[in-house]
Protein backbone atom coordinates (compact mmCIF):
# COMPACT_ATOMS: atom_id res chain seq x y z
CA UNK A 1 0.00 0.00 0.00
CA UNK A 2 1.39 3.41 -0.93
CA UNK A 3 2.09 5.58 2.09
CA UNK A 4 0.00 8.74 2.35
CA UNK A 5 -0.39 11.49 4.91
CA UNK A 6 -2.74 9.68 7.29
CA UNK A 7 -4.63 6.43 6.69
CA UNK A 8 -7.67 7.84 8.49
CA UNK A 9 -9.66 4.64 8.07
CA UNK A 10 -7.40 3.09 10.73
CA UNK A 11 -8.53 4.04 14.21
CA UNK A 12 -5.07 4.27 15.78
CA UNK A 13 -4.20 7.28 13.61
CA UNK A 14 -7.24 9.35 14.52
CA UNK A 15 -6.32 10.03 18.18
CA UNK A 16 -2.86 11.49 17.40
CA UNK A 17 -4.46 13.70 14.77
CA UNK A 18 -7.02 15.05 17.27
CA UNK A 19 -4.31 15.67 19.85
CA UNK A 20 -2.30 17.49 17.22
CA UNK A 21 -5.27 19.72 16.41
CA UNK A 22 -5.71 20.55 20.10
CA UNK A 23 -2.07 21.60 20.33
CA UNK A 24 -2.16 23.68 17.15
CA UNK A 25 -4.07 26.96 17.15
CA UNK A 26 -5.19 27.61 13.57
CA UNK A 27 -6.34 31.04 12.46
CA UNK A 28 -8.41 30.87 9.27
CA UNK A 29 -8.61 33.92 7.00
CA UNK A 30 -11.58 36.25 7.49
CA UNK A 31 -14.01 34.49 5.13
CA UNK A 32 -14.40 30.84 4.18
CA UNK A 33 -15.97 30.61 0.72
CA UNK A 34 -17.22 27.89 -1.63
CA UNK A 35 -15.19 24.80 -2.40
CA UNK A 36 -12.94 24.64 -5.42
CA UNK A 37 -13.29 20.90 -5.95
CA UNK A 38 -14.25 18.97 -2.78
CA UNK A 39 -16.81 17.65 -2.09
CA UNK A 40 -18.16 19.31 -5.27
CA UNK A 41 -17.12 22.44 -7.19
CA UNK A 42 -18.94 25.44 -5.76
CA UNK A 43 -20.26 23.60 -2.70
CA UNK A 44 -21.20 25.95 0.13
CA UNK A 45 -23.42 25.57 3.18
CA UNK A 46 -23.48 28.77 5.25
CA UNK A 47 -24.75 32.23 4.29
CA UNK A 48 -22.33 34.33 6.34
CA UNK A 49 -19.69 36.66 4.94
CA UNK A 50 -19.42 37.07 1.16
CA UNK A 51 -22.08 34.41 0.50
CA UNK A 52 -24.78 36.38 2.33
CA UNK A 53 -23.61 39.55 0.61
CA UNK A 54 -23.96 37.93 -2.82
CA UNK A 55 -27.45 36.61 -2.07
CA UNK A 56 -28.60 40.02 -0.78
CA UNK A 57 -27.19 41.81 -3.82
CA UNK A 58 -28.71 39.26 -6.22
CA UNK A 59 -32.10 39.69 -4.56
CA UNK A 60 -31.86 43.45 -5.11
CA UNK A 61 -31.90 44.14 -1.38
CA UNK A 62 -28.30 45.34 -0.96
CA UNK A 63 -27.54 48.45 -3.05
CA UNK A 64 -24.48 49.77 -1.26
CA UNK A 65 -21.46 48.38 0.57
CA UNK A 66 -18.75 50.23 2.48
CA UNK A 67 -15.51 48.86 1.10
CA UNK A 68 -12.12 49.85 -0.28
CA UNK A 69 -12.07 48.25 -3.75
CA UNK A 70 -8.26 48.18 -3.88
CA UNK A 71 -7.77 46.01 -0.80
CA UNK A 72 -7.29 42.25 -1.12
CA UNK A 73 -10.28 40.01 -0.45
CA UNK A 74 -8.96 37.83 2.37
CA UNK A 75 -10.89 34.65 1.62
CA UNK A 76 -10.06 30.96 1.48
CA UNK A 77 -12.09 28.16 -0.17
CA UNK A 78 -13.59 25.74 2.34
CA UNK A 79 -11.89 22.62 0.97
CA UNK A 80 -8.45 24.27 1.20
CA UNK A 81 -9.21 25.39 4.77
CA UNK A 82 -10.23 21.86 5.85
CA UNK A 83 -7.18 20.33 4.20
CA UNK A 84 -5.08 22.89 6.03
CA UNK A 85 -6.63 21.97 9.39
CA UNK A 86 -5.90 18.27 8.80
CA UNK A 87 -2.35 19.11 7.73
CA UNK A 88 -1.73 21.26 10.82
CA UNK A 89 -3.01 18.53 13.11
CA UNK A 90 -0.85 15.91 11.45
CA UNK A 91 2.32 18.01 11.45
CA UNK A 92 1.82 19.00 15.10
CA UNK A 93 1.19 15.39 16.17
CA UNK A 94 4.26 14.29 14.23
CA UNK A 95 6.42 17.01 15.83
CA UNK A 96 5.13 16.12 19.33
CA UNK A 97 5.98 12.47 18.90
CA UNK A 98 9.57 13.44 18.10
CA UNK A 99 9.95 15.73 21.13
CA UNK A 100 11.82 14.21 24.03
CA UNK A 101 10.92 16.86 26.62
CA UNK A 102 7.32 16.35 27.92
CA UNK A 103 6.84 20.09 28.41
CA UNK A 104 7.45 20.81 24.72
CA UNK A 105 5.04 18.12 23.57
CA UNK A 106 2.10 20.13 24.93
CA UNK A 107 3.20 23.49 23.57
CA UNK A 108 0.56 25.19 21.40
CA UNK A 109 1.74 26.17 17.94
CA UNK A 110 0.01 28.90 15.95
CA UNK A 111 -0.59 28.79 12.21
CA UNK A 112 -2.47 31.09 9.82
CA UNK A 113 -4.49 29.20 7.21
CA UNK A 114 -4.73 31.77 4.46
CA UNK A 115 -3.84 32.54 0.88
CA UNK A 116 -0.79 34.64 0.08
CA UNK A 117 -1.71 38.24 -0.61
CA UNK A 118 -0.14 38.18 -4.06
CA UNK A 119 -2.46 35.32 -5.06
CA UNK A 120 -5.64 37.12 -3.92
CA UNK A 121 -7.92 39.29 -6.00
CA UNK A 122 -9.18 42.68 -4.82
CA UNK A 123 -12.63 43.38 -3.39
CA UNK A 124 -13.41 45.62 -6.34
CA UNK A 125 -12.52 42.98 -8.93
CA UNK A 126 -14.36 40.25 -6.99
CA UNK A 127 -17.58 42.25 -6.72
CA UNK A 128 -17.55 43.41 -10.34
CA UNK A 129 -16.86 39.87 -11.54
CA UNK A 130 -19.66 38.54 -9.35
CA UNK A 131 -22.06 41.19 -10.66
CA UNK A 132 -21.28 40.23 -14.26
CA UNK A 133 -21.90 36.54 -13.62
CA UNK A 134 -25.08 37.25 -11.68
CA UNK A 135 -26.52 38.95 -14.76
CA UNK A 136 -25.73 35.74 -16.69
CA UNK A 137 -27.00 33.37 -13.97
CA UNK A 138 -29.66 35.34 -12.03
CA UNK A 139 -31.96 34.10 -9.30
CA UNK A 140 -35.52 33.02 -9.93
CA UNK A 141 -36.84 35.50 -7.37
CA UNK A 142 -35.63 39.02 -6.65
CA UNK A 143 -37.28 41.99 -5.01
CA UNK A 144 -35.65 44.42 -7.43
CA UNK A 145 -33.17 44.56 -10.26
CA UNK A 146 -29.67 43.85 -8.87
CA UNK A 147 -27.57 46.99 -8.84
CA UNK A 148 -25.73 49.36 -6.57
CA UNK A 149 -22.01 49.64 -6.00
CA UNK A 150 -19.31 49.70 -3.34
CA UNK A 151 -18.58 53.00 -1.58
CA UNK A 152 -15.14 53.93 -0.33
CA UNK A 153 -16.48 56.88 1.66
CA UNK A 154 -18.55 55.95 4.72
CA UNK A 155 -20.88 58.97 4.52
CA UNK A 156 -21.60 58.29 0.85
CA UNK A 157 -22.46 54.71 1.84
CA UNK A 158 -24.66 55.94 4.71
CA UNK A 159 -26.55 58.27 2.35
CA UNK A 160 -27.20 55.38 -0.05
CA UNK A 161 -28.31 53.09 2.79
CA UNK A 162 -30.90 55.64 3.90
CA UNK A 163 -32.26 56.40 0.43
CA UNK A 164 -31.84 53.04 -1.33
CA UNK A 165 -32.23 50.56 1.54
CA UNK A 166 -34.53 51.98 4.20
CA UNK A 167 -36.79 54.41 2.32
CA UNK A 168 -37.87 51.82 -0.30
CA UNK A 169 -38.28 49.25 2.49
CA UNK A 170 -40.61 51.53 4.47
CA UNK A 171 -42.55 52.42 1.33
CA UNK A 172 -43.07 48.77 0.30
CA UNK A 173 -43.98 47.76 3.86
CA UNK A 174 -46.53 50.59 3.95
CA UNK A 175 -48.12 49.33 0.73
CA UNK A 176 -48.22 45.80 2.13
CA UNK A 177 -49.75 47.03 5.38
CA UNK A 178 -52.61 48.91 3.70
CA UNK A 179 -53.23 45.90 1.44
CA UNK A 180 -53.64 43.63 4.46
CA UNK A 181 -50.33 41.75 4.11
CA UNK A 182 -47.61 41.35 6.70
CA UNK A 183 -44.70 43.80 6.21
CA UNK A 184 -41.22 42.29 6.30
CA UNK A 185 -38.75 44.36 4.28
CA UNK A 186 -37.75 46.79 7.05
CA UNK A 187 -36.77 43.86 9.27
CA UNK A 188 -34.80 42.39 6.38
CA UNK A 189 -32.93 45.67 5.92
CA UNK A 190 -32.13 45.85 9.62
CA UNK A 191 -30.55 42.40 9.46
CA UNK A 192 -28.71 43.40 6.28
CA UNK A 193 -27.36 46.53 7.99
CA UNK A 194 -26.10 44.48 10.93
CA UNK A 195 -24.36 42.09 8.56
CA UNK A 196 -22.81 44.93 6.56
CA UNK A 197 -21.49 46.57 9.73
CA UNK A 198 -19.71 43.36 10.67
CA UNK A 199 -18.42 42.89 7.14
CA UNK A 200 -17.12 46.42 6.66
CA UNK A 201 -14.65 45.98 9.54
CA UNK A 202 -12.76 43.63 7.23
CA UNK A 203 -13.47 45.24 3.85
CA UNK A 204 -12.20 48.70 4.88
CA UNK A 205 -8.81 47.50 6.16
CA UNK A 206 -5.82 46.13 4.28
CA UNK A 207 -5.13 42.81 5.99
CA UNK A 208 -1.85 40.97 5.61
CA UNK A 209 -1.56 37.53 7.19
CA UNK A 210 1.76 35.76 7.53
CA UNK A 211 1.48 32.21 6.21
CA UNK A 212 5.10 31.09 5.91
CA UNK A 213 4.55 28.25 8.40
CA UNK A 214 1.53 27.03 6.46
CA UNK A 215 3.46 27.09 3.19
CA UNK A 216 6.38 25.30 4.81
CA UNK A 217 4.13 22.48 6.04
CA UNK A 218 2.58 22.13 2.60
CA UNK A 219 5.99 21.86 0.96
CA UNK A 220 6.90 18.86 3.16
CA UNK A 221 4.20 16.62 1.65
CA UNK A 222 4.97 13.76 -0.68
CA UNK A 223 3.23 13.47 -4.05
CA UNK A 224 0.31 11.37 -2.78
CA UNK A 225 -0.33 13.60 0.24
CA UNK A 226 -0.03 16.76 -1.83
CA UNK A 227 -2.74 15.52 -4.18
CA UNK A 228 -5.03 14.25 -1.40
CA UNK A 229 -4.65 17.23 0.95
CA UNK A 230 -4.06 19.97 -1.58
CA UNK A 231 -3.93 23.49 -0.13
CA UNK A 232 -2.51 25.41 -3.10
CA UNK A 233 -4.48 28.15 -4.86
CA UNK A 234 -1.63 29.92 -6.60
CA UNK A 235 -2.89 28.97 -10.07
CA UNK A 236 -6.56 29.62 -9.26
CA UNK A 237 -8.54 31.37 -11.99
CA UNK A 238 -10.69 33.74 -9.93
CA UNK A 239 -13.23 34.38 -12.70
CA UNK A 240 -13.89 30.67 -13.13
CA UNK A 241 -14.01 30.21 -9.36
CA UNK A 242 -16.52 33.04 -8.81
CA UNK A 243 -18.72 31.69 -11.60
CA UNK A 244 -18.67 28.23 -9.99
CA UNK A 245 -19.26 29.85 -6.59
CA UNK A 246 -22.44 31.55 -7.83
CA UNK A 247 -23.75 28.36 -9.41
CA UNK A 248 -23.00 26.49 -6.20
CA UNK A 249 -24.85 29.10 -4.17
CA UNK A 250 -27.90 28.75 -6.44
CA UNK A 251 -27.77 24.94 -6.25
CA UNK A 252 -26.78 24.11 -2.67
CA UNK A 253 -28.23 27.05 -0.68
CA UNK A 254 -31.15 28.39 -2.70
CA UNK A 255 -32.05 25.01 -4.23
CA UNK A 256 -32.37 26.44 -7.73
CA UNK A 257 -31.34 23.95 -10.39
CA UNK A 258 -29.75 24.99 -13.71
CA UNK A 259 -33.10 24.25 -15.40
CA UNK A 260 -34.53 27.39 -13.71
CA UNK A 261 -32.10 29.70 -15.52
CA UNK A 262 -34.36 30.50 -18.54
CA UNK A 263 -37.17 31.58 -16.20
CA UNK A 264 -34.70 33.50 -14.00
CA UNK A 265 -33.42 35.44 -17.03
CA UNK A 266 -37.00 36.38 -17.96
CA UNK A 267 -37.54 37.67 -14.42
CA UNK A 268 -34.31 39.66 -14.64
CA UNK A 269 -35.40 41.29 -17.93
CA UNK A 270 -38.74 42.28 -16.39
CA UNK A 271 -37.03 43.76 -13.36
CA UNK A 272 -34.63 45.66 -15.62
CA UNK A 273 -37.53 47.20 -17.54
CA UNK A 274 -39.30 48.04 -14.28
CA UNK A 275 -36.12 49.60 -12.90
CA UNK A 276 -35.64 51.75 -16.02
CA UNK A 277 -39.30 52.87 -16.04
CA UNK A 278 -39.11 53.73 -12.33
CA UNK A 279 -35.97 55.82 -12.82
CA UNK A 280 -37.43 57.69 -15.80
CA UNK A 281 -40.66 58.31 -13.90
CA UNK A 282 -38.80 59.52 -10.80
CA UNK A 283 -36.57 61.97 -12.69
CA UNK A 284 -39.51 63.18 -14.80
CA UNK A 285 -41.62 63.92 -11.73
CA UNK A 286 -38.67 65.60 -10.02
CA UNK A 287 -38.00 67.81 -13.05
CA UNK A 288 -41.71 68.64 -13.38
CA UNK A 289 -41.94 69.60 -9.70
CA UNK A 290 -38.87 71.84 -9.88
CA UNK A 291 -40.03 73.43 -13.15
CA UNK A 292 -43.55 74.20 -11.96
CA UNK A 293 -42.29 75.67 -8.70
CA UNK A 294 -39.36 77.52 -10.21
CA UNK A 295 -40.97 80.95 -9.83
CA UNK A 296 -41.78 80.29 -6.21
CA UNK A 297 -38.21 79.13 -5.51
CA UNK A 298 -36.79 82.24 -7.22
CA UNK A 299 -39.11 84.59 -5.32
CA UNK A 300 -38.36 82.88 -2.01
CA UNK A 301 -34.62 83.01 -2.69
CA UNK A 302 -34.79 86.65 -3.72
CA UNK A 303 -36.76 87.57 -0.60
CA UNK A 304 -34.30 85.68 1.61
CA UNK A 305 -31.30 87.41 0.02
CA UNK A 306 -32.94 90.88 0.29
CA UNK A 307 -33.82 90.22 3.93
CA UNK A 308 -30.30 89.07 4.74
CA UNK A 309 -28.67 92.06 3.03
CA UNK A 310 -31.07 94.44 4.75
CA UNK A 311 -30.26 92.96 8.16
CA UNK A 312 -26.51 93.21 7.49
CA UNK A 313 -26.90 96.85 6.31
CA UNK A 314 -28.88 97.91 9.38
CA UNK A 315 -26.51 96.12 11.73
CA UNK A 316 -23.53 97.82 10.10
CA UNK A 317 -25.15 101.27 10.35
CA UNK A 318 -25.98 100.74 14.01
CA UNK A 319 -22.39 99.71 14.68
CA UNK A 320 -20.98 102.82 12.93
CA UNK A 321 -23.35 105.25 14.75
CA UNK A 322 -22.62 103.60 18.09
Amino acid sequence: MAEGLLPLYQYEYILPLLIGLLNCACSIAFAVTAAISEPLPGWIEGVTGPTGLMIGAARGVIRSMHCNPLYSSTVIPVDKAINGLILCGYQRAKASSQEKAPSKRNEVHFCNLCISKKALTSWGDSIETGRRFFYETPLSFSLWYPGGSIKKNYYHHLFCVIFFHYLPAYFIDFLMLISGQKPFLVNVQRKVSMGLKLLQYYTTKDWEFQNEKFQEMSSQLNAIDEEMFDTSVGQLNWETYISTYIMGMRTYILRESPSTLPYARKVLRRLYILDCVSKVLFFTLTFWFLWTHMDGFVESGDAFIRSSLSSIYHERNNTIHA
